[in-house]
């Protein structure tokens, strides 16, 4: 689980320099930089609850969120924003 934590740590701050990287150099009045800003605050959010041990709970209700979810969106805050995804994300049942 360590290995796991540190991989999700190391890919979190990879994708915040990016992210401050992008924000330093969008013009100002480009309408992307708000979810620049938003993406930037669930990032920090996110390696905040990896130091605290608390990363991977549920913000609601305190119940462990699935890992393999995490791992394909480690800055999910709820078991409420997973049946969001899921609902996007269902395969269809024919094609």
């Amino acid at each position: 689980m360590k290995e796991y934590l540190e991989q999700i740590q190391d890919q979190l701050r990879k994708s915040h320099e990016e992210l401050l990287e992008k924000l330093m150099t969008c013009q100002q009045s480009s309408p992307i930089l708000t979810f620049i800003k938003e993406e930037l605050v669930d990032i920090e959010s996110t390696l905040s609850k990896i130091e605290k041990g608390e990363f991977g709970k549920c913000e609601i209700s305190g119940e462990l969120l699935p890992a393999e979810f995490l791992f394909i969106l480690p800055t999910v805050k709820s078991n409420r924003d997973l049946e969001k995804l899921q609902k996007f994300y269902r395969k269809p049942l024919y094609s």
